[in-house]
């Protein structure tokens, strides 16, 4: 994921997006830390995030291979946000696409 950061597209912005996804019913849970055109990925919950996505495992990998758009996975329910809606929005400008 990290790889994929596009700083210059942050404008300036930071922001903590916070992942718990499911496996086997357990939640595993990381952090991205976006902040000065840096985007650095923590384990578990280090800082409280502006907005968290929950998703199981498989739609995770999926999401992240760019097989499942995020808008489809929210609608469907397999995705689901808590907190700033605009920045889980925003964000996806913020990393390279394909």
């Amino acid at each position: 994921m990290a790889e994929a950061f596009l700083p210059d597209k942050t404008a300036g912005q930071s922001a903590i997006v916070q992942y718990d996804v499911t496996l086997a019913g357990a939640p595993h849970t990381h952090q991205r830390k976006i902040a000065g055109g840096k985007c650095e990925i923590v384990k578990g919950r280090a800082d409280a995030a502006r907005v968290t996505l929950t998703l199981a495992l498989p739609d995770f990998l999926r999401l992240v291979a760019r097989k499942l758009p995020p808008v489809q996975a929210f609608m469907t329910g397999k995705l689901k946000l808590q907190g700033d809606m605009m920045i889980a929005t925003a964000m996806q400008g913020w990393f390279r696409q394909g």
